[in-house]
This record gives C-alpha cells, sequence and structure tokens, in this order.
C-alpha cells in the first residue's frame, strides 16, 4: 500500500514499514542495500532512527522510475509478543488504585515504541485483571511469548514498583527490578522501568530494537490522574460512567485548561456516548468537533488528532474522509486499537477488502479481548462470503459478551443470510424485547420475520431513529431484513440510505449477500451499484 506524501516525521522503523506498508526486517534491508533516506539519533544508551514522508516518496518514485528494476522484495518480520500484566496496588487506600492502572498503561505504551515487540493492548490487558489465569492460560488466550507482571505498594507519598518478566513458554522468571520514588517521581520510574526491561528485551533477542522511552500525555502529575481515572470510568463502557468520565475531564479542563491530552480524551468521550448509542443525535458529535478544533490548534500533527479526526467523520458518514485522517493516525502508531478497528471498517464498508484484512488480523492480534474486534473479523468473512466462519466469529463475540444485544444482533444476521432459520429464530426469542423497544429489538425481529419470509412490522418511531444516524449500519441491516422478507421496494430504500452514508462494497452487494438476490436484475438497483462501482474505484486509486 502505497502512502500518500507529506512532512510527517516518521520516527521509528514501525512508522517507516506502516507508510510502505512492508515488514520492518524489509524497510531496514532497504536502507542497507538500496539506500532508503533513513537518520539517526544518538541517545545515551542507544540510538533512534527517523524519517521524513517526503524523502521517502522521494526515494520511492526515483526507485520506480530506474529502468529493468526489480520489484522490491518483502521479508517476513520476526515478531515477540507481550503481555504486561495489571500491576497489583497494595496501598491500603483504595482510592489511590489508579496510580496501578495508569503506571500498567504507561509500561504499555513505553514498550510499544520498540520494534519487534507486538506488545497486547490495554484493554485486553486489563479483561484479564479479574481472571486468576496461569501463565499458560494467559499465553493460550493473548498468543504471548513474554509477560510481565508487578506491584506497586504505597506507604504515604511513597511508592515500592517491583515488575518481573516471565518467559510464557518455560513460566520462569527470567528478569526483575524494584524501585521507590515519591508520587512527584512516578514519570521518572515509569521511564527507568521501561528502558530496563527494553535493554533485556534487546539483549536476549536480536529482533526487538528501538528508543526505549515513554511518552506520558502529561507530565503533570494532576492530569495524569485524572486522564488515568476517565480512562477506569470510561472502560466500564455504560452511559453513565461514560458521562462521569466527561464531567472529570471537563472539570480538569476548567481547571487546568486546554491540555490536549484532556481535551482527546473528552473527544472520545463524546463520541462513545454515540458509539453505545446513548445519544444518538448531533450533540455529541458537536462537541467532539469543538474538541478537535482545538486539537487541530495545538497538536495537529498527534496521532489522537487525526483519530479523533477520523472518527468524526465516520461518524458523519464521510468515509472517505475518515480513510484519510486515519490512516494518518495509523501511520503515526499502529498499536491504538480504535484506529485499527475503524480503519479496517471504513476499507471493508469502501470495498477494500485487501486493505482491511491485514489490519484486521493485526487489531486481533494485539487486542485479542475485546469483543467489537472480533466482529470486525467477522465482517471481514462475511463479506467475503465464508458465511459459517462469520457465524463462528460473531458467536465468539457474543461469548466474551453475553449481555451485548449489539453482539446478539450481529449473530442473527449472519446466521439469517447463512440460512440458520431455527437458530434465528431461537436467539431473537431469547435475547429480544418488544419489536419497538430500541432499534437493535427492531432489527432483531426484522430478521426474525426476514428468515420467516413475513412481512415486516411498521415501527414508525425507530425506522425514524434509525433513518436519522449518519453511520452505514442500521440502513445496511434494515435491507438485508428486508430482502430477505421479500420486499424488494423496502430493501432498496434501505440499501440507498446505507450507500449514502459510505457503504460501498460492490462485490458483496452485486455478488455475495443472498438477502440482496431479489433486488440483482431491478434496473434501480442496477444504477445504484454503477454509482457505488465508479465510487469505489475512485477510492482504490486514492488509497492503494
Amino acid at each position: 500500500m502505497t502512502m500518500t506524501s507529506g512532512d510527517t516525521r516518521l520516527t521509528s522503523w514501525k512508522s517507516i514499514a506502516r507508510y510502505f506498508g512492508k515488514s520492518e526486517r524489509t524497510v531496514r534491508r532497504w536502507e542497507a542495500e538500496e539506500g532508503l533516506p533513513v537518520q539517526r539519533h544518538m541517545h545515551r544508551s542507544q540510538g533512534s532512527v527517523f524519517a521524513m514522508e517526503s524523502d521517502l516518496a522521494a526515494w520511492q518514485k526515483s526507485r520506480s522510475e530506474v529502468s529493468n528494476a526489480q520489484p522490491l522484495r518483502d521479508d517476513r518480520a520476526e515478531t515477540t509478543s507481550l503481555i504486561v500484566m495489571p500491576l497489583q496496588f497494595l496501598g491500603t487506600n483504595a482510592a489511590q488504585d489508579f496510580l496501578a492502572v495508569g503506571f500498567t498503561d504507561e509500561l504499555i505504551s513505553g514498550l510499544s515504541r520498540l520494534d519487534g515487540l507486538r506488545v497486547i493492548s490495554r484493554t485486553s490487558s486489563h479483561a484479564l485483571s479479574a481472571r486468576s489465569l496461569s501463565t499458560a492460560e494467559i499465553r493460550k488466550l493473548v498468543n504471548a511469548d513474554i509477560l510481565i507482571e508487578g506491584s506497586i505498594r504505597q506507604t504515604g507519598e511513597n511508592l515500592k514498583i517491583s515488575v518481573q518478566m516471565i518467559n510464557c513458554r518455560t513460566d520462569q522468571s527470567s528478569w526483575s527490578q524494584t524501585t521507590t520514588c515519591d508520587l512527584d517521581g512516578i514519570f521518572d520510574a515509569q521511564a527507568e522501568l521501561v528502558d530496563a526491561i527494553s535493554k533485556t528485551l534487546s539483549h536476549s533477542m536480536s529482533n526487538v530494537t528501538g528508543d526505549p522511552q515513554t511518552v506520558q500525555r502529561s507530565r503533570d502529575r494532576n492530569i495524569w490522574e485524572a486522564l488515568v481515572r476517565a480512562r477506569i470510568e470510561s472502560l466500564r463502557w455504560t452511559p453513565a460512567a461514560i458521562r462521569n468520565a466527561a464531567g472529570l475531564l471537563e472539570a480538569s479542563i476548567e481547571r487546568y485548561g486546554d491540555d490536549p491530552a484532556l481535551v482527546s480524551a473528552l473527544g472520545r468521550c463524546h463520541l462513545f456516548l454515540r458509539e453505545i448509542g446513548s445519544n444518538m443525535s448531533n450533540q455529541p458529535l458537536d462537541a467532539a468537533e469543538e474538541c478537535l478544533t482545538l486539537l487541530r490548534r495545538s497538536v495537529p500533527d498527534e496521532p489522537a488528532t487525526h483519530q479523533l479526526a477520523g472518527w468524526i467523520a465516520y461518524q458523519r458518514g464521510d468515509i472517505p474522509a475518515a480513510m484519510h485522517s486515519l490512516r494518518a493516525a495509523y501511520i503515526a502508531d499502529a498499536d491504538d486499537p480504535d484506529t485499527l478497528a475503524l480503519l479496517s471498517y471504513s476499507y471493508l464498508l469502501s470495498g477494500l477488502d485487501d486493505l482491511a484484512h491485514p489490519i484486521v488480523d493485526q487489531l486481533i492480534a494485539i487486542d485479542p479481548l475485546t469483543p467489537l474486534n472480533h466482529s470486525l473479523a467477522a465482517c471481514k468473512e462475511l463479506f467475503a462470503g465464508r458465511f459459517d466462519a462469520a457465524v463462528e466469529s460473531y458467536a465468539y463475540m457474543c461469548n466474551l459478551d453475553p449481555s451485548n444485544k449489539m453482539a446478539h444482533l450481529f449473530h442473527v444476521m449472519a446466521m439469517s443470510i447463512s440460512g440458520e432459520k431455527q437458530a434465528v429464530l431461537k436467539k431473537v426469542n431469547e435475547v429480544a424485547a418488544s419489536f419497538d423497544t430500541t432499534p437493535i429489538d427492531r432489527l432483531l425481529h426484522a430478521f426474525a420475520s426476514g428468515v420467516r419470509s413475513e412481512e415486516i412490522r411498521s415501527a414508525p418511531r425507530i425506522d425514524m431513529a434509525m433513518k436519522a444516524t449518519t453511520v452505514d449500519m442500521f440502513p445496511r441491516l434494515m435491507a438485508q431484513a428486508h430482502g430477505l422478507s421479500g420486499n424488494k421496494d423496502a430493501a432498496l430504500e434501505w440499501l440507498s440510505l446505507a450507500a449514502d452514508r459510505g457503504f460501498r462494497n460492490w462485490t458483496f452487494m452485486t455478488e455475495i449477500d443472498p438477502s440482496l438476490a431479489l433486488l440483482r436484475e431491478d434496473e434501480e438497483f442496477i444504477r445504484l451499484m454503477t454509482r457505488i462501482k465508479i465510487d469505489q474505484q475512485e477510492l482504490r486509486h486514492q488509497f492503494s
């Protein structure tokens, strides 16, 4: 995948490799053998690399103009997988347990900067915190080679931080260290431990390299505490908890000013409320836009700014703009699960499945225990026509989060398309409330009617709510349900709306999805698909 040029500074082998869509080993070889313009900074302990996008684009152009040039060979990079388990808090004041959560997150962020190392995300790491698991069980769940675990003991203003490294294959400790500091020295302690772990890994594993440095979102302890507490709240993933997180961030901004990390987190909270269906109006989007305006003034090139811009564009139904911003975020930081999820889904919607698939695989590798990610893995299989695999992935998503009705809706949709009528009816009976209670319940009952080839009952209030959203999902699912029921006009109406919201997967609609088979001879459908194919080709030209 060739990226567009710009003046962005790429600060690791990981980001340089992502620019070309190649492995780290490949771009290292290009530097050694093909003159790839990579520069180096020397630090006290070791060096780090950087490159400018404009230099890389010029090198790539000159390389392509060389007559009889051989194709640039790709190599398979060795990658070590590491998980940082949530550190235990051993203080007497439970209200201070955020220290362990925040310290764990900063270790994850710092180690993610190392090349050749795949660090399991904080969401999957924290998902294991309440479970008593052996090292072997953890390794099986997240495919980790190395485990970092430890504790923080607080006595008054003083902290004693102990960590150890465990080889997951042997269940043996290979390194340990204890450091002490006061609360004001917590950032230095984080940097010290990341540096020590990095050196240990690079000495024992030749594929792990890079500049071992932590990048706290803020060096102000009060702001850092607000960020950690807000993140803990938002991870509860309920409307009340997300509103609590937003309130905490707003109070901190009022007190400490428009710190970019606080503003970025607040923008995400606004979008979380839409993501969980708590507020589908434009109010959260408008509030997130205000945060984005502030970020573009202060930190326009930060990955968080690009990610927020992409997320807002996606929520507004502008998928091309979303992909532009999310790809910029991905090049700068490919370890953020939200960026990976949004970018891969945008690619899938646009019919750029070949670009989406490796990103989905990467997402599952670094964040295997987040249910939503398995929805993307299932979507990848669904759009490729592998319905059995899609049903299996959606079922796994349901098992990870049984109370998530959206997961059950996706599972019902996949079973409906694959013809599992009795399984659909059984699940709808188990999980759906009245057909007009929520959009999700409405859709569950619509699929039940569809597989029975019955007319789908009217629910004007809910239908208006689904039509008012700016994302493709609800209209697309309604089109499929009406297609199964045999209502061609309704299916086409909802499908046209989904297309207006960014659904451009031409192959899935014209060749794969059996629920749309009754539309394929319709002149209006053919005209719609002709327009979509042109749009999809333009997107491929832009992004491939």
